[in-house]
């Protein structure tokens, strides 16, 4: 589990990601000692506790494979029902939801798609997750229109998680999720 295509911004290491095996990843320094998390041990310790949402990373550059080990590892992990597949590429979470009609997909999106329905048929996805900037009340509307939700990304202050709570949001991603849990519950952060 990484967020980036390189190792050099999170970990003391350099390079792809993809020019390493998973015995090399796991050996690499991710902060204060700790390696970069394999998704058995992320899954293992969710389980029971939370719902997890993983994002695809699959451009610029394509990991062949990648949708039927994600289902893979998911199902034996016994956490399909408790997942919430995300992409930019929107062919990635058709095909997871393909394989596997118990996630739930979400398509990522940096703008204001056109053809929103449209989208959300041909990816299968129950969640339409746009940057929080480009999102306004009809839009928020038409996704619900269509029987989906709406999870904004990066909710990290007051001011936008007030603005996304405005328009009606289903659920806000977040860099600081004990930060804006506690700004949800009516405190300041820290309190």
């Amino acid at each position: 589990m990484i967020h980036d295509h390189t190792l050099d911004r999170t970990t003391d290491a350099t390079g792809p990601v993809a020019r390493r095996t998973m015995a090399e990843l796991v050996k690499v320094d991710a902060g204060g000692g700790q390696p970069v998390p394999r998704l058995e041990e992320v899954l293992d310790v969710a389980r029971g506790r939370a719902g997890i949402a993983i994002e695809v990373k699959s451009l610029p550059v394509k990991y062949k494979g990648i949708e039927e080990r994600l289902v893979e590892v998911l199902r034996d992990a016994a956490m399909v029902a408790d997942t919430v597949v995300l992409s930019f590429d929107h062919r990635v979470v058709r095909r997871v939801r393909e394989l596997e009609d118990g996630v739930v997909g979400g398509v990522l999106v940096a703008g204001r798609p056109l053809l929103l329905p449209e989208l959300l048929e041909y990816s299968r996805a129950e969640v339409y997750s746009p940057q929080w900037s480009f999102l306004d009340p009809e839009t928020v509307d038409e996704v619900h229109a269509c029987g989906a939700v709406v999870g904004v990304w990066v909710v990290d202050d007051d001011d936008t998680l007030q603005r996304c709570l405005g328009l009606g949001v289903d659920a806000v991603y977040s860099n600081r999720p004990g930060a804006i849990l506690e700004l949800m519950r009516g405190n300041t952060p820290g309190d």
